[in-house]
């Protein structure tokens, strides 16, 4: 996801994303960011996090949809864009 920040049209300082996105990130526990991390920065898909991670698919969506709602409605300025990310699943 940090990547396809650059390609979006909207006028985002991407420095000032990443610094919130990983401050937000901090606040939830490790399965939760390895979670999200493992799919938006390391861009694995849904089975090899579920198989990296040892827990079911189901389990991998989940998590994936409960954090990007929290992080969306934390960092609100960028709620669009997050929610759109969450689509590509």
């Amino acid at each position: 996801m940090l990547n396809t920040i650059n390609s979006v049209e909207n006028n985002i300082d991407v420095d000032k994303f990443t610094e919130c996105l990983k401050n937000e990130l901090s606040r939830y526990s490790e399965e939760e960011k390895s979670t999200f991390w493992l799919r938006h920065q390391e861009e694995f898909s849904i089975k090899e996090i579920s198989q990296i991670l040892e827990c079911p698919v189901g389990t991998i969506h989940s998590r994936l949809h409960n954090i990007t709602k929290k992080i969306a409605e934390s960092l609100s300025e960028y709620k669009t864009l997050l929610l759109e990310n969450e689509n590509e699943l």
